[in-house]
C-alpha cells in the first residue's frame, strides 16, 4: 500500500504561511469594509481647534445647507455668551430678594425636586 507524502514545513516556511493568511484576512477585512462617507469623517481635537469655521462653511453652498437643515431634526442649543466679567454674581446675590430667589429656584427645579418652603 503506498504512503502518502507529508510535506515537513521549516520554522521559517510556517512563518511565511502565517504571513500571508493573516495579510490575506487584513486585506480582505479592509476590501469588504465600508468606507466612512466624508461628511461624518471624524477629526481630531487639535485639527478641530485649529479650523477656521467660517472658511469651511464658505465653501458650502447654500443649497447643501438648507438641504441639511431640512433633514436634520431640530435641536435646540443654549449659548452662554456672559462672562464671569459681565456679571458680580456676589452684588446680584446680595442685591436680590428672597421672593426673587424663590422664584428663579422654583423656575428651574430639576423634575422630582420639591419647591422650597415658604414660596
Amino acid at each position: 500500500k503506498p504512503s502518502a507524502r507529508v510535506f515537513r514545513f521549516g520554522r521559517m516556511m510556517q512563518y511565511a504561511v502565517a504571513a500571508v493568511f493573516a495579510a490575506l484576512l487584513i486585506a480582505g477585512a479592509w476590501y469588504f469594509s465600508p468606507e466612512a462617507p466624508e461628511q461624518g469623517a471624524v477629526i481630531s481635537h487639535d485639527s478641530a481647534m485649529h479650523m477656521n469655521v467660517a472658511k469651511e462653511l464658505s465653501a458650502v453652498n447654500e443649497q447643501e445647507i438648507a438641504s441639511y437643515l431640512e433633514q436634520t431634526p431640530s435641536v435646540g442649543y443654549v449659548i452662554n455668551t456672559t462672562t464671569s466679567e459681565d456679571i458680580d454674581i456676589e452684588e446680584y446675590i446680595h442685591t436680590a430678594s428672597d421672593e426673587e430667589i424663590r422664584q428663579y429656584l422654583d423656575e428651574t427645579a430639576e423634575p422630582g425636586e420639591t419647591k422650597i418652603k415658604g414660596s
